[in-house]
């Protein structure tokens, strides 16, 4: 149940560690990042609309492969919608790019640096947001 005028983000994934098949859906959620082992990057955006806002809404399913070295970040939009005090978003490509520089990290080394960086691009401005932040490298 949700409350009339609000709604929900959501996006749910189900990774097969074995064989690195990730099936997922997202429901207007902030597109998760996938950056490859070679750089090249993809958006997991298919799904539907936001939860909460049609009765009889309807998703769709898609997967991916993550292969060895591949890194996969899911974010809440407290993470790119951080600020510093020239009033400047932190962004989804700047993200995107952190993660791609960084794709040779270790899954927790690289959290580490992600999060290092929003505190450095901040400048000590208060977050407006909360930040959720998981990131998975296949190995």
């Amino acid at each position: 149940n949700v409350t009339p005028g609000k709604f929900v983000t959501f996006f749910l994934g189900r990774l097969e560690p074995e064989s690195g098949r990730l099936a997922y859906v997202n429901a207007r959620h902030n597109p998760p990042i996938v950056v490859r082992a070679d750089g090249s990057l993809d958006s997991l955006t298919t799904g539907g609309v936001v939860l909460g806002l049609f009765d009889d809404a309807k998703y769709e399913q898609s997967a991916t492969e993550l292969g060895a070295g591949d890194v996969l970040v899911v974010f809440s939009d407290g993470v790119t919608e951080t600020w510093n005090r020239a009033d400047v978003e932190f962004g989804d490509a700047r993200l995107a790019e952190l993660v791609r520089q960084g794709r040779g990290l270790d899954a927790a080394a690289l959290e580490a640096e992600i999060l290092r960086e929003l505190d450095r691009f901040a400048e000590g401005t208060k977050a407006t947001d909360d930040r959720t932040l998981i990131v998975i490298k296949r190995n």
